[in-house]
């Protein structure tokens, strides 16, 4: 439970101190950043009175839990979570591909697990199978199953509503649309260096999402640095990836989230960001998750890892 992390005396609130050590495990070769106007803004997100002398400043765990309860979800045991899309290489958008997460070990007796896909919501017309993998790796391993599918024979500029799951549980519906061929402006969201609690990557979340409802996205650009699971140089927890793929969901399931790696991601020889996530490299004769390009309108983009 990432909030449990970082309250080191244990006392059901982080104050900034704790948070400023939090971050200097993760970041020690860096400048530490002045935490008090993060801890500042999470307070006033919640709409609470804020004392400008006091300190510390502290949230506690009941506030914390309340607000952001995204980070500390708990879902049921086969309930497909964490679903985010992303592109092929070729800009068609005649293809997107869907991974999602279900936690727990799989079981032989699960019933196959797919994506069902159309352009009428409620009304799936298509069905892909998914294919699975797992690690197990950093504090405490993990525990879980990812699934990966390609939604295929798409058409431009078009609505199309999905589930993902299987018999036993199916993800609620969530929709994306196609590239448009003939559109004159597209408008991304770039960002890197978000995580969860640290570095306040849930204020990022939230305003992307505002964002994308006023003027929607064509595809969210995450340029590395992505969940800061780290606890120092060495190793990580995976469930705060958990907690960032729950964070990012509202976005990550209606646009393309097109992501590449920073030092963040390096644990284990970067296994956690090479099982979480599909880029393109394969189809743009790059490599994996690491080198890779795509195109979206007139845009061509080239991501190339200097990890």
């Amino acid at each position: 439970m990432i909030f449990r992390r970082v309250d080191v005396n244990a006392n059901d609130e982080l104050d900034v101190y704790e948070l400023q050590n939090y971050f200097h495990n993760i970041e020690p070769e860096d400048d530490m950043p002045d935490l008090n106007h993060i801890v500042h803004r999470m307070k006033r997100t919640m709409k609470l009175e804020i004392n400008e002398q006091e300190q510390p400043f502290t949230i506690s765990w009941q506030q914390f839990r309340e607000t952001y309860a995204e980070l500390d979800t708990v879902t049921a045991r086969n309930a497909p979570q964490q679903i985010h899309l992303s592109l092929l290489a070729d800009g068609t958008w005649s293809t997107m591909i869907v991974i999602w997460i279900v936690k727990g070990s799989e079981s032989k007796h699960e019933p196959s697990s797919l994506v069902r896909y159309g352009t009428i919501s409620g009304n799936y017309t298509h069905m892909q199978a998914a294919t699975n993998r797992t690690y197990d790796v950093g504090i405490g391993g993990w525990k879980g199953t990812i699934f990966e599918a390609w939604m295929t024979e798409l058409k431009q500029c078009q609505t199309y509503y999905y589930r993902v799951g299987n018999a036993n549980s199916w993800s609620d519906e969530s929709s994306f649309k196609t590239d448009c061929s003939n559109a004159s402006t597209h408008i991304f969201a770039v960002m890197g260096d978000m995580g969860t609690i640290i570095p306040a990557g849930f204020l990022v979340t939230k305003q992307i999402k505002e964002d994308h409802q006023i003027t929607p996205f064509s595809s969210v650009v995450h340029v590395g640095d992505i969940s800061y699971a780290g606890t120092g140089s060495t190793d990580e927890i995976s469930e705060v990836w958990d907690a960032w793929g729950r964070q990012v969901e509202p976005i990550s399931s209606i646009v393309p989230y097109m992501t590449n790696v920073g030092n963040h991601e390096a644990y284990y020889n970067y296994t956690v960001y090479r099982n979480r996530f599909r880029m393109p490299g394969p189809e743009s004769a790059g490599l994996d998750n690491f080198w890779f390009s795509f195109n979206i309108g007139p845009v061509h983009w080239i991501s190339l890892s200097s990890q």
